[in-house]
C-alpha cells in the first residue's frame, strides 16, 4: 500500500510537470502533502542505502500555500520541482567525484496558516566502498585531540577534531540490511542526547577518574572562551588515543541502532525507525566544579526515518 502511494503521487506529479497548463484542482490536508513529498521525492531521487565515505549538506527555503489547512495539488508539484532543482545544485557543488544524493529531509520551518515555509536538507555521498567486516576503525596511531577543530595528535593543522571524525565514520558505516526497493517515510530530527544514555558502559564511576581521557565523560570540545588564565588550547588538553576512539564509535553507535529506536517511552519519535544520518557530535560543559573542563559529548541532532521494504 505504501509504493502504491507513492507511485500514486509521482505519476500525478509527472503528467503535471509534463503538461504544466493541466489544473487538478485535488487538495489534500498539510500532513498527507508532507508525507507525499518527502516519500515521494526521496523514493524518485535519493539513494540513501548506498555505501558513502564522505558527505557534504546544504539547505534550501520554499514556500508552500495553504489554505483552511489543505494544500492544492499543483502548488504542492510547483514545490517538488524547486526542491528538486535545489537539491541538483547541492549535488554539483559537493566536492566528489562519484556522488549521489543520499537523502532529502524536508521539514516545516513556519506556518502562519497562509504559508508554509519548508527547509530542506539534502545530504550528498561520496560513494565509497563496503569497509567489510565491523574491526576496530581507529588503528594504533589513528588519535585526535578533543578541543574543537584542533586536529590530530601530531597535527593541529587540520580543521578537523575527533568529535568530526567520528560523526563522518558512523555515518559512512551506517548498516545495510536492504535487499529490495525501499521508501522512507516520516522522517524525525531528534535533538540534544546524551551519547551515554541507557548505556552502563559509560556511567561515570563513583571511584576517582583516572588518566584516560576521561571517557566515561566522552571529552570531545573545548574552546579558547572557556580557558582560564594561562591555559592554552594545545598543551592543556590532551589527545583520545585510538584505544578510546573505538570506545566511543562502539558505544556512541550502540545509541543510535540499538537504543534510541528501541526505546518508546524515551524516543517516541524515533521508535520502531531506521537511522539515516548524524548531524552533529558536539560537547557540553559538565557544571560540576572541577580544576579541569570536563565535557560531555552528546547527540546534537540525529536523523531516523520509517523504512518500507519489497523484499526480493
Amino acid at each position: 500500500m505504501v509504493f502504491e502511494r507513492v507511485n500514486g503521487f509521482l505519476e500525478k506529479v509527472n503528467y503535471i510537470r509534463e503538461n504544466p497548463m493541466y489544473k487538478s484542482g485535488e487538495e489534500m490536508s498539510l500532513e498527507d502533502a508532507m508525507w507525499n513529498l518527502t516519500a515521494g521525492f526521496n523514493y524518485e531521487n535519493s539513494m540513501p542505502d548506498e555505501i558513502y565515505d564522505g558527505f557534504y549538506v546544504d539547505s534550501s527555503f520554499t514556500y508552500l500555500d495553504i489554505t483552511d489547512g489543505m494544500v492544492n495539488l499543483d502548488d504542492l508539484v510547483s514545490t517538488y520541482i524547486q526542491i528538486d532543482t535545489y537539491a541538483d545544485a547541492v549535488l554539483g557543488d559537493a566536492p566528489f567525484d562519484e556522488k549521489e544524493n543520499k537523502f532529502t529531509f524536508i521539514d516545516v520551518k513556519s506556518n502562519n496558516g497562509q504559508t508554509v515555509e519548508l527547509v530542506s536538507t539534502t545530504i550528498v555521498g561520496q560513494k565509497g566502498i563496503d569497509p567489510g567486516p565491523d574491526y576496530p576503525p581507529y588503528e594504533e596511531g589513528n588519535d585526535w585531540r578533543y578541543g574543537d577543530k584542533l586536529g590530530t595528535c601530531n597535527n593541529g593543522n587540520i580543521q578537523y577534531d575527533a568529535a568530526d571524525t567520528l560523526r563522518d565514520l558512523i555515518n559512512s558505516r551506517r548498516y545495510l540490511h536492504v535487499t529490495g526497493p525501499a521508501i522512507y517515510t516520516n522522517p524525525v530530527t531528534l535533538y540534544n542526547i546524551r551519547a551515554d544514555y541507557g548505556i552502563d558502559q559509560f556511567d561515570n564511576p563513583d571511584d576517582e577518574y583516572e588518566a584516560d581521557n576521561e571517557r566515561d565523560y566522552l571529552m570531545f570540545k573545548v574552546h579558547e572562551n572557556n580557558l582560564e588564565a594561562g591555559e592554552t588550547l594545545w598543551g592543556d588538553y590532551s589527545c583520545i588515543e585510538h584505544d578510546d576512539m573505538n570506545f566511543y564509535y562502539y558505544g556512541t553507535s550502540e545509541v543510535i541502532y540499538e537504543k534510541i529506536p528501541n526505546m518508546q517511552m524515551d524516543f517516541p519519535q524515533a521508535f520502531g525507525k531506521t537511522f539515516m544520518y548524524l548531524d552533529t557530535l558536539i560537547g557540553v560543559e559538565l557544571e560540576d566544579n572541577w580544576e579541569q573542563k570536563y565535557y560531555i559529548h552528546i547527540i546534537k541532532q540525529i536523523r531516523y526515518a520509517k523504512r518500507y521494504v519489497i523484499e526480493g
